[in-house]
């Protein structure tokens, strides 16, 4: 394959993927900027948990309903003002937020299903696949 040829793949899937990457106040600005879904991992070294998360996380981003999102790994122990500002408590917590809101916060979870349930909070309704609204069966009286 030539240089070209692989430049031309990699920016296809990226323009089908969420992002992640190491949290920089950059980076998450310009996502929030954006209206982008955030979802923010708080890590450590020697965190089993938070690797494994991460894994899970970064497949997830690759699927096309996720090219939205943007994802942050921050160090818990580097970051503490983002620590502080986000009020976590421990490693292996992920948020997940909208318009510079936080949505949903889970800890501990590893399981595709917890990751993939978590994150779909920050979708739009028909991507959630929640049933739509149906129309009352109940009469309204008559003026």
């Amino acid at each position: 394959m030539s240089i070209a040829a692989a430049i031309a793949l990699a920016y296809a899937v990226s323009a089908h993927a969420g992002t992640w990457e190491p949290y920089t106040d950059g980076g998450f600005n310009a996502a929030m900027d954006r209206g982008r879904p955030v979802v923010l991992q708080f890590t450590a070294q020697g965190c089993g948990i938070c690797a494994d998360q991460e894994r899970v996380i970064t497949r997830i981003l690759r699927q096309p309903e996720f090219k939205d999102f943007a994802g942050f790994s921050v160090d818990f122990d580097a970051f503490r003002p983002v620590v502080a500002r986000w009020r976590v408590g421990g490693r292996s917590t992920l948020l997940l937020l909208r318009e510079r809101q936080e949505i949903r916060r889970v800890a501990g979870i590893i399981t595709e299903s917890d990751i993939l349930g978590f994150l779909k909070h920050a979708m739009p309704d028909k991507l959630r696949g929640r049933p739509k609204k149906r129309p009352s069966n109940r009469l309204e009286p008559r003026p």
